[in-house]
């Protein structure tokens, strides 16, 4: 069942689930990263919309590499971007 609106699981703080869903809706699947993007950037319209589609296209761009660290940098960027923007 999920948690009503403002309350939270003990230590864990509301900005950064919201930061985790967005990053998860982001990546979740290439054909679906645009409306993502949008729905996104309607919510919180302080996001840059050019910024988002970078750090998109290049998670997905390094999850096709064999090297694992690429995709968890980028993911990484990804995830400090929307935390540092939707807080």
């Amino acid at each position: 069942m999920p948690e009503p609106l403002g309350l939270t699981l003990a230590g864990s703080r509301p900005s950064s689930r919201v930061t985790a869903q967005a990053c998860e809706s982001l990546v979740a699947e290439p054909s679906t990263s645009e409306d993502a993007i949008t729905q996104l950037i309607d919510q919180h319209p302080r996001l840059e919309r050019q910024k988002l589609r970078q750090l998109v296209r290049n998670y997905f761009v390094a999850a096709r590499k064999p090297d694992d660290a690429a995709a968890k940098r980028a993911r990484t960027k990804l995830t400090t971007y929307l935390s540092q923007s939707l807080n």
